[in-house]
């Protein structure tokens, strides 16, 4: 482990990231902290404290670049298997909720497990996966998350407009893919699971948590966030979609470019997975009401 930097006792940035400042005695962190101008005090983790100033202020592990390499890989992988699978399963009779559950079940599974092999070959920290891949949440994330939903909601209105005008057979409803959904109360109930739980969890750990931070480490951070955006934009492909997948493939490419913003500002994901959990609820809606 690095070195932490020789500094005098003054007032820093909080590495904790609770306060505006807190107080360096020249040794250690301390539990003095001002925020607005207002001191307090704040009990502080003094072994977190210490990794925090090494590593700058961001607590998540650091993929290093081969991590990349292997993400992009197994990602597209990912993506064709689920495609396949779905397109097997529609084909076998299981319809539409049927296709949809074995493509999202194959996806998710293959991404986790990524994660995990990953986290388990490198070591990761003591901490545990959630600490390493920045998966934490504050009461603020309830806001911003809708901030950031909306605002990667408007971006895709911009960008799919001209797209419209020019076709709009390229542009599809929020609920492309799960038109003939059994109705069922229990049905849907799973479908918002899915869509409100485990698809913000399972890609913000993967696209931003690991593919995105593993990129930031060998190409500038506006490469590794479009990278990981368009990645995440052809996950959401369907062959049922067709001419469609156009729409679908942007407006989640520029959901995901959002969200990597965020992810990169404020040095964990659990903004992003808010924000994604806000931007699907728009076709988790539509669902229930057709």
């Amino acid at each position: 482990m690095d070195e932490a930097p020789a500094r005098r006792a003054d007032w820093y940035a909080d590495p904790l990231g609770r306060h505006a400042l807190r107080f360096w005695d020249g040794t250690r962190w301390t539990e003095r902290v001002s925020s607005g101008g207002r001191l307090g005090t704040d009990a502080v983790d003094a072994e977190l404290a210490e990794f925090l100033a090494i590593r700058g202020g961001d607590p998540r592990a650091r993929w290093p670049g081969w991590v990349a390499a292997v993400s992009v890989v197994v990602g597209l992988v990912a993506i064709v298997a689920a495609g396949a699978v779905a397109r097997l399963a529609d084909g076998d009779g299981g319809g539409p909720l049927g296709s949809l559950a074995a493509g999202a079940l194959t996806l998710y599974l293959s991404l986790l497990a990524c994660c995990w092999a990953v986290r388990r070959a490198l070591g990761g920290t003591s901490r545990g996966m959630a600490f390493d891949f920045g998966f934490t949440f504050r009461p603020g994330d309830l806001a911003w998350g809708l901030v950031a939903s909306l605002a990667a909601r408007l971006g895709a209105v911009a960008v799919l407009l001209p797209l419209a005008l020019a076709d709009e057979d390229f542009v599809a409803p929020d609920a492309q893919g799960v038109e003939g959904i059994d109705p069922h109360v229990a049905v849907l109930v799973a479908f918002t699971i899915v869509a409100l739980v485990a698809a913000p969890v399972v890609e913000e750990l993967f696209f931003r948590g690991l593919l995105q931070r593993a990129l930031e480490n060998v190409v500038p951070v506006g490469l590794a966030i479009a990278t990981g955006s368009v990645l995440f934009g052809f996950a959401h492909f369907s062959l049922a979609a067709g001419q469609a997948n156009v729409g679908v493939v942007v407006a989640t490419g520029i959901g995901g470019a959002v969200f990597g913003v965020t992810a990169h500002v404020t040095r964990r994901i659990g903004l992003a997975v808010v924000g994604h959990a806000y931007f699907n609820l728009i076709p988790v809606l539509v669902v229930w009401t057709q």
